[in-house]
């Protein structure tokens, strides 16, 4: 069955590169097949692969997804390995970024005395940082994944969802590396491992499935108005200036939050992700129901 992304407009067909060519060679078996005898492949067997037009309400298909995760997994390492080549520093971006951000926001409101509950400013925007950033990534990159992968997705049959899906998972490593440096920095300001921890991997599912269901229909839309690729950086400065990353979710008036909660999960992580790392007040146990809810609804 395929999902509801259309193929992309091509002027003109592009160079596959030679990962491309390789991930074809991986999937069809024999290069010189012809194009309507190509198989699909599935635990070292093939069978054919059958196409059929999208159902008015299209879904995620989840079982065609599980059939391809063979190409999915060679589309991390892909993008992982793309990511950081020919950079001098690698990795290491990863927490330069972030580090830096850090840094001008504490200086600026150091200065300007925010709200912060006696929390030190580093550790106050990191605990939002180290989700908020990897999140924005996902939907950035989900965004234009599927037309990034034109010469790919015309020369052989891939779930358009696997795309912004591989994307999302690859920057799941991102906020690994985030986390990690995260809490080691933590007991240079006095704060050490807690129960809390362990609630950690529920903020980065929240995160992490927000950030994907957005990008699954803004990469569909972005096929058919190349406006969405120009509108998403906008749309990732709202969303950081209407999340809590630098201010407490508590400076809210009362009687919006339940509302502001609603609207955006993000909210939730940033302000359990205090809650958990540096003591900060917990959030209202409805804001766990709605980040839930409104993130799963997403995709």
């Amino acid at each position: 069955m395929l999902s509801p992304w259309p193929e992309p407009v091509m002027q003109s067909e592009p160079a596959r590169s030679p990962t491309d060519a390789r991930i074809k060679m991986d999937i069809d078996g024999e290069s010189d097949r012809p194009p309507d005898d190509r198989m699909e492949l599935t635990e070292g067997r093939t069978r054919p692969t059958e196409i059929h037009a999208a159902s008015r309400w299209p879904r995620l298909g989840l079982d065609e997804l599980w059939r391809y995760r063979a190409i999915g997994r060679v589309l991390v390492l892909r993008n992982l390995k793309v990511r950081y080549q020919q950079t001098l520093l690698g990795v290491a971006w990863v927490v330069l970024q972030p580090l830096a951000f850090v840094l001008v926001l504490s200086v600026v409101f150091t200065l300007l005395r925010g709200p912060r509950f006696g929390i030190p400013a580093p550790v106050f925007f990191l605990s939002a940082l180290v989700f908020f950033l990897p999140t924005a990534k996902i939907l950035t990159e989900g965004t234009t994944s599927v037309l990034r992968n034109s010469a790919l997705v015309n020369q052989i049959y891939v779930p358009r969802a696997l795309l912004p899906l591989s994307s999302a998972v690859g920057t799941l490593v991102d906020m690994a590396i985030l986390l990690g440096l995260f809490v080691l920095i933590l007991p240079v300001f006095g704060y050490w491992p807690d129960p809390k921890y362990m609630l950690t991997p529920a903020l980065a599912v929240i995160a992490f499935t927000a950030g994907t269901g957005l990008a699954y229909g803004l990469s569909a839309a972005n096929t058919r108005y190349r406006d969405v690729q120009l509108l998403v950086p906008f749309m990732t400065q709202i969303w950081f200036w209407l999340s809590p990353v630098f201010y407490p979710a508590q400076i809210i008036p009362e009687e919006f939050q339940p509302l502001y909660y609603l609207v955006n999960p993000m909210a939730l992580v940033v302000t359990a992700s205090r809650w958990i790392f540096v003591d900060a007040p917990p959030p209202p146990a409805y804001a766990w129901v709605f980040a839930v809810v409104v993130s799963s609804l997403t995709l």
